[in-house]
């Protein structure tokens, strides 16, 4: 949804305005329902993405993500054994799979641990991050690799076999935070709307906010299914969360 048309365009103006401390919240549709409780040994991920765009549109960041019970276990078997070095080329290999040329650094020294949470920092350099000076637009998606990125969950209800019979199903959260630091040659027309919905076992929520010249934007989705095994019939919870998530995937943010 564009951003000048929901808030008018004095309103709009007076958020972009450089060293502003507007506070722009986009309105959310709520499609309410009694969801149940997340079970605490449930694993979680938490990655947080902050980019820095410089003028010519190169940018800088760092990605951090800590993640807990079988999220932990997962990235731990991935990174058995792996070497520093080859832990900076996979880095960098994402990067160049999403069309960035740069560099990256793995930082995990927790990563290696036999037990408990795992947590490891990313930081990159990309040559070109927006087309600056002009118009244009860019994606809001993970970097880097994990375990649980919120598009995981998206992927049960794309599974049209699995709707006339049980499939499995496990517990589970992820949350991606992004900040966007934007160069004062960048204002923006327009971007993601915030979403919500819930249902009995899952639960999405994505946010915006914009303040002065950093963006910021979450996302949060949460599976109650106790599992391992889910009814056909629970199918349907899965088909609204895959089509709320990749419609707000779907959207960028533009800007001139």
């Amino acid at each position: 949804m564009h951003l000048q048309r929901q808030l008018g365009k004095s309103t709009f103006r007076r958020a972009l305005l450089r060293g502003g401390a507007a506070l722009v919240l986009l309105p959310a549709a709520v499609a309410a329902a009694q969801t149940a409780s997340l079970a605490p040994e449930a694993p979680a991920q938490n990655m947080t993405t902050r980019i820095t765009i410089k003028p010519d549109g190169s940018a800088s960041g760092t990605v951090s993500v800590t993640a807990s019970g079988a999220y932990a276990e997962e990235l731990r078997t991935r990174m058995r054994g792996a070497s520093p070095a080859s832990m900076d080329q996979a880095a960098t290999s994402i990067l160049t799979s999403l069309g960035y040329e740069g560099s990256a650094r793995f930082e995990g020294a927790a990563a290696a641990a036999a037990d408990g949470e795992v947590r490891y920092t990313v930081r990159f350099e990309l040559r070109q991050f927006a087309a600056l000076p002009g118009t244009g637009s860019f994606p809001v998606r993970p970097v880097t690799f994990s375990a649980a990125p919120v598009l995981r969950f998206a992927a049960t209800g794309e599974d049209s076999a699995q709707a006339s019979r049980e499939f499995a199903c496990s517990p589970g959260s992820s949350m991606e935070a992004y900040v966007f630091i934007l160069p004062d040659n960048m204002s923006l027309t327009g971007g993601p709307s915030e979403m919500s919905l819930r249902t009995a076992n899952l639960r999405y929520e994505s946010g915006l906010r914009l303040e002065g010249q950093q963006l910021s934007i979450t996302r949060r989705v949460e599976d109650r299914h106790p599992g391992p095994q889910c009814a056909a019939g629970d199918m349907q919870e899965y088909r609204q969360l895959t089509r709320t998530v990749l419609d707000d995937h779907k959207a960028s943010v533009r800007y001139r």
